[in-house]
């Protein structure tokens, strides 16, 4: 550290005990705060010594957004004054009153972007495309009473895809394809004369899935290079499930394939859309000579090995 007790680079912690720590190929005997600008002495011995003067240099720091405090074995919880002060600072939160249910996950760091991730799994059902809000905090299992977790804060909605399923069964030169899952209708079904929105026909306005082979030709780019071989198929639609469990089955052709060449199905999912003449890919009968611009919004992909 340099005279005024300062290290003036951020730098990981190599180890810590017996009243110091280990950093940057040097050592330090006593407390230390770990600052976006570096990392400081801190004239704190105990607890007792922790207050809002000596914290002053966390609160003028930048970018601090998360801020661990750690009092070794001795259990301490934060006076009320002091843990408003970090409110303000938005450097952390009070703690929650009353008894909420908390689901904990193990957070991982991403180095590259400087965020703590969590990957979770929602099982959605038969939802389509449902959107869910999660409340967030930070839950500390092995703690003194009511403080187990932080303030509750509400992150933005999110949109989960739609499960899908695929399946393929190949003889002989045929290939029998098969999605399934829930799906939802459009406007342009709501709107046909005579149909039931959640009918196939309407269904088959709302979405299209598409099926077909597709080639690597001996020594091309295994990410680029597969090229669309044959016709593109257009699977039947079947809703005599609901729409809960929608399925979609049709035959593909399967072309002979060249020595070294290897080949697969690409599966798509379309949204039909209504848009402007400008913007159409194509045109949907919705009547008796009721033609409508569309377009395709693509909400499924996957690849099928033959």
């Amino acid at each position: 550290m340099t005279e005024d007790r300062h290290l003036p680079q951020a730098a990981a912690i190599d180890a810590y005990g017996k009243g110091g720590f280990r950093f940057a190929d040097m050592s330090h005997r006593g407390s230390i705060l770990c600052l976006p600008d570096g990392i400081w002495a801190w004239p704190v011995g105990a607890p007792q010594d922790i207050t809002a003067e000596s914290l002053e240099r966390v609160f003028a720091a930048k970018g601090v957004e998360l801020f661990m405090l750690g009092t070794g074995k001795q259990p301490w919880l934060m006076p009320e004054a002091l843990r408003w002060r970090f409110v303000d600072r938005r450097a952390a939160r009070p703690h929650c009153s009353g008894k909420v249910a908390v689901v904990g996950h193990t957070p991982q760091f991403d180095v590259a972007r400087g965020l703590w991730y969590c990957d979770l799994q929602v099982d959605a059902g038969l939802s389509y495309f449902p959107f869910v809000r999660l409340g967030l905090c930070r839950y500390q299992p092995h703690s003194i009473a009511n403080a187990h977790i932080s303030r509750v804060v509400r992150a933005d909605y999110a949109q989960l895809v739609a499960d899908r399923s695929c399946s393929l069964t190949k003889s002989g030169n045929t290939a029998h394809v098969s999605v399934r899952g829930p799906a939802g209708y459009g406007d342009i079904a709501k709107n046909m004369a005579g149909a039931d929105p959640s009918g196939p026909i309407a269904m088959h306005a709302s979405r299209r899935v598409t099926a077909q082979v597709e080639r690597l030709a001996e020594g091309a780019d295994p990410e680029l290079g597969w090229r669309p071989v044959g016709d593109e198929i257009f699977p039947e639609v079947g809703t005599a499930q609901g729409l809960g469990d929608v399925r979609w089955t049709g035959d593909v052709p399967v072309p002979t394939k060249p020595t070294g060449a290897r080949q697969r199905i690409a599966v798509c999912e379309f949204e039909v859309l209504e848009t402007d003449d400008s913007e159409k890919d194509a045109d949907v009968m919705t009547g008796f000579f009721d033609f409508r611009p569309v377009r395709f919004r693509m909400v499924y992909a996957d690849h099928l090995a033959l």
